[in-house]
Parts: structure tokens; sequence; C-alpha cells
């Protein structure tokens, strides 16, 4: 894709929906495309792809260490200034993990899925005992040192004095909506955008609450109630974003760019997931893709494949012995982890999006200059008319 036929598409697409031109120059980017940041299936040479073609790369980082993290950003930034770090909100339900109660529940957890660890000969993991306060104050620490110009964060809204320090040093902070009432929270703390994330999106949603589905509805209605509704703050619709129609008729709803995420996944030259993984995807198994939080004690639309199964299994038969997030992430990690590098993709967390689109199977630059040429083409029928 080359910078002018990106040009071209976009000045399009400004002229129908003017909003688009705000949010590009308020982040100081060419497209109006976000990556999704996808925590443990993204990774810097996804985010650098996307970057390249002017849009916005994003790094999922809410499960790495500070030590880890810094590495990742500073490898990062010596390639892109165009990035975005996400990081995870902690679920206040964490603060009681060194009771012997939730010790009972971590072990008998990790009893039901002995069988399955010694398949891939492994040690069966140890009680989950991180501070997820203490990591995400660790890893703002990072964010301020590395003077990162863009943060977006999932599961809640930053404390004020953390949010404060961050706009000081100009730095533009994106958080996730699930809901109208979620979104006008935002609106109201001055975000500088708000990502409207539908039912359709795949991965983790990004609720203020873990387990509740109510008040969620599709990407399309979700934008349109967020703008009706009188939300100032730009939108960006994520879930089921595969091709230039549905990213037409996100902007037709009001948003003023669109995050994808299992669309990059399908990318012929995308190397941050197993290729078995990507098989699945590009199978359109929409029949078989589902919201649990069997997997990780958060609501995540996935596969169902063998771990889904498994966990939701459990989760449904020992409701006594329910894990808040994200406890039985860490506990199915080094299992996951084994699988994913025997390609294996019956014990990868298999999250995926749905959407009756089929997935593109060129690479990244040609799938981006594609949904713009075809947003583009949509825009001039449309001012035709």
């Amino acid at each position: 894709m080359t910078t002018e036929q990106s040009r071209l598409a976009v000045e399009n697409i400004v002229k129908l929906f003017p909003q688009v031109k705000k949010f590009l120059t308020a982040f100081g980017l060419r497209i109006p495309i976000i990556q999704s940041p996808m925590a443990g299936a993204d990774n810097n040479t996804l985010a650098c792809d996307v970057a390249e073609s002017g849009g916005m790369g994003s790094r999922g980082m809410g499960y790495l260490p500070a030590a880890r993290m810094q590495h990742e950003i500073q490898v990062l930034k010596a390639q892109t200034d165009y990035f975005t770090i996400n990081l995870f909100i902690p679920d206040a339900s964490m603060n009681n993990i060194s009771s012997n109660n939730f010790k009972e529940k971590s072990g008998r957890l990790i009893e039901h899925l002995a069988p399955y660890y010694r398949q891939f000969e492994l040690p069966l993991p140890s009680l989950f005992d991180t501070d997820l306060q203490q990591l995400f104050l660790e890893q703002i620490d990072i964010v301020l040192r590395e003077k990162i110009q863009s943060l977006s964060i999932t599961f809640g809204r930053l404390p004020k004095h953390l949010f404060t320090k961050l706009k000081a040093q100009g730095a533009t902070i994106t958080a996730t909506a699930t809901t109208l009432d979620e979104a006008m929270i935002l609106d109201c703390e001055g975000y500088d955008a708000i990502v409207a994330q539908g039912l359709e999106a795949g991965g983790h949603r990004g609720s203020f609450s873990p387990r509740s589905l109510e008040g969620q509805m599709k990407t399309i209605p979700l934008v349109k109630t967020m703008r009706s509704s009188g939300i100032k703050t730009p939108i960006i619709a994520a879930g089921g974003v595969r091709d230039g129609k549905k990213f037409f008729e996100c902007l037709s709803a009001g948003a003023s760019a669109v995050q994808i995420g299992t669309g990059f996944l399908a990318c012929e030259n995308c190397t941050s997931i197993p290729k078995a993984y990507q098989k699945l995807l590009r199978a359109h198994l929409n029949d078989i893709i589902e919201i649990t939080p069997a997997i990780s004690g958060r609501n995540a639309r996935g596969i169902q494949n063998k771990l889904f199964l498994t966990m939701k299994q459990y989760y449904n038969q020992y409701p006594e012995s329910r894990l808040p997030y994200p406890v039985p992430h860490f506990i199915t990690g080094p299992l996951r982890a084994a699988a994913a590098k025997k390609n294996d993709a019956d014990w990868i967390a298999t999250w995926s999006g749905c959407d009756s689109a089929s997935l593109p199977t060129n690479t990244i630059s040609a799938y981006i200059q594609r949904l713009l040429n075809d947003v583009a083409d949509l825009c001039s029928k449309t001012s035709l008319c």
C-alpha cells in the first residue's frame, strides 16, 4: 500500500465524515484504524505493520511484569512512534488472594487440570500470588518513565491522580465501554476517546463488570446509542469489523475510527499467534464462537476448543469454586504456552470475534488498503445519491 493511495482514500472518507479528520489530527494518524490490543496474541511486529500503514499499532501489556514491559516498549519505540499501550484496571475482588478459601478454590482447579498438565509433561502450576494492584502501579510507572504518548485502559477507569499525571505528560488516554452507562462515565471524566466494544468483539469484554452482559449490545447499535445520547468524546467502534461495509456503517453511526483485532490475526504475515490458531480463525466458525467467563474469570468471546469446553464444564459443574479474573488465566498459563509451542490449537485460548464477513487472507498492508478503498468507494456512492 502506498502513502498516496491511503491519502486519497482518506480524503474521500473525511469529506463525508468530518469527525474522522478531527480524530486523525488529535491522535497524529494518517488512517482511522487502530489495531486492537490483544494481550498474549499481539506483538511488536504486528503493531509496527499497522503503524507503517498509517494506523495505530497496539500492545496489550496487562499481564507483563514491569521489567519485561519496559523492554518491549523500548524495542517498539525504536521502530515506530505510532503505538498505544494497553493496561488492565485491577479488580477489587482480588484483594483477598491470601485467604484459605481462595487457596482451596485454586487448588481444586489445579487438581481438575492435572491430567492435561501430565499430557504435556508439565509440573502443576503454583498457587496464584501476584498482587495485581502493585503490578498495575509498576506498569503505570513504566508508562510515565517511558513517556508513552498513547495509553488505553480496559476493565474500568484510571484513578484520578494517575489520569492527571499522564495528561500532564501530554498523553492521549482511551478507555473501553461496553454499555451506554460506562460510556457516559468516561465521557464525563475527559478521556480522549472511548472504544465502543460491541458484542461481536473477540477476546475479553472490556466491561467494568467481570461477568455481567447486562446493557451490552452489538457494535453498530452501541455506537448509535452513545452518539444519540449526547456522548461528545470521539468513539472508536470495535467488534466484528472485518470489511469495508461494516467499517462504513460504524462511521455512519457516528464513530471516528474503528478498532480491528481478529481481522489482523488472520492476515498471512501475522506472526503473533500459532498457525493452528490462525487456521481456526480462517475456518469461519461463527456457530461455535461464544462468550464465557469460564476460561479467565471474565467474559470473553472465543472458539470452543478443548480448553474452552473443559473450563466451561468445570465452571458450570462447580459454581462454588469459581475464581475471579485473572486467576484461571494464570493457572492455565503454562498449559496454553506449551500448546502454543507445539502448534496445538486445542489448548490455546483461541479468542475470536464473529461476523458474517469472511476474514482476510492477504497481508496486513493489503488488507488495510482494501478496507480504505472499500470505505472510500461507499463514501463516493453516498455523496452522489
